[in-house]
């Protein structure tokens, strides 16, 4: 680990104007373009509860203005946290799993289309209707369509949209996961499909709460996360170009899930930055054992693999997990939303990566 003397990233919270999201945390959050999309969670509400709010941020140089998205044709999904919104074809979001009570995950795949302002569900819990016709509605059961979950994983790839792990299962089941799927996202809406991932090398052990960001044009990274016996600090990588898994070392710091991570294209080689999360004690493998973390590292994804702690400044957000991690790469803009620390939180940050991933 490096640390350097100077802040290289400076946090600044954001006030926000418009129709402001209430306190939540599991929640997708979706840079696209000048805007972000911002997507279910459990909210502070009495109960506790999930919701399937929809909410439109629209980003300039200094200002940022929520909106909440009410019409949207189409029957929306059900409320869920953790599950995971995933950008593809440049205008649609591929929304996944999750979690709809404290017992229960869900496998639903829902597409939201922010041109054609639409959601349309292709598998899960409820079919899919083709076209006008009321008689042409499609199962629900698909060969390789991922088990209900949630605490996963999904990144784009080319297209293609890949899941990682989680907990869940059928019924009540919880069990954590190491399965891949692949869903093609390159094909009409009556042809997608998911496809089981059998690749080559050595998976990660079973987890939910991990980090996935895409590396380059084909690799995953995927970091952290824990499962009932033990909790990680370790990479690994998977290939989409040879279909295969490496694990370097390259553990750092204690144990970290429900945290987040994206990666920002930097010269020679992509950073990747992860954000916060649960923090366990390296000595113990008792979750309880644990603490909310702060925490800006970067990973320089060259062969080296090698991690730092920049200095940091500004206002520091308080320690957080399940709040989202998104890049705004017009802006050249790290940003997150919310979280749990023992409480809901409903404040906004962005952090500029320009010094680290194109210094001076």
């Amino acid at each position: 680990m490096e640390e350097d003397d100077a802040p290289q990233l400076v946090w600044e919270q954001v006030d926000a104007v418009g129709e402001l999201p209430p306190a939540r945390s599991g929640h997708s959050f979706t840079a696209l373009g000048n805007t972000a999309y911002l997507f279910g969670g459990l909210s502070k509400s009495r109960p506790p509860a999930p919701n399937n709010d929809l909410y439109l941020m629209t980003m300039s140089t200094a200002s940022y203005v929520w909106s909440r998205v009410k019409h949207v044709h189409g029957e929306p999904p059900s409320p869920r946290w953790d599950h995971t919104a995933t950008l593809f074809n440049g205008n649609q979001f591929l929304v996944f799993g999750g979690r709809v009570s404290r017992t229960n995950q869900n496998n639903e795949t829902w597409i939201l289309d922010v041109m054609g302002e639409k959601w349309v569900c292709l598998f899960g819990t409820k079919p899919y209707q083709v076209g006008d016709n009321p008689r042409y509605k499609i199962p629900h059961v698909f060969p390789d369509t991922p088990a209900p979950r949630a605490g996963h994983t999904a990144a784009n790839v080319k297209n293609c949209v890949y899941v990682f792990g989680g907990f869940g299962g059928f019924g009540y089941t919880r069990e954590e996961m190491n399965d891949l799927f692949m869903f093609d996202a390159r094909k009409e809406v009556g042809d997608k499909q998911w496809h089981a991932v059998v690749a080559e090398g050595s998976p990660p052990t079973p987890r939910s709460g991990h980090s996935c960001t895409v590396v380059g044009e084909s690799k995953l990274f995927i970091f952290g996360g824990w499962n009932k016996s033990r909790q990680f600090n370790d990479l690994n990588i998977y290939d989409a170009e040879t279909n295969r898994w490496s694990n370097p070392t390259c553990n750092f710091g204690p144990p970290r899930w429900n945290h987040s991570s994206v990666a920002v294209e930097s010269i020679p080689d992509a950073k990747m930055f992860v954000f916060g999360g649960t923090v366990g004690n390296p000595s113990s493998n008792d979750a309880l054992e644990s603490d909310y973390s702060n925490d800006l590292l970067v990973l320089d994804t060259g062969p080296a693999k090698q991690w730092k702690m920049p200095t940091v400044g500004g206002p520091t957000p308080a320690p957080r997990a399940s709040s989202h991690l998104a890049f705004d790469a017009k802006g050249s803009r790290l940003m997150f939303f919310g979280g749990w620390a023992n409480h809901w939180l409903d404040d906004m940050y962005v952090c500029m990566s320009v010094n680290v991933c194109w210094p001076c």
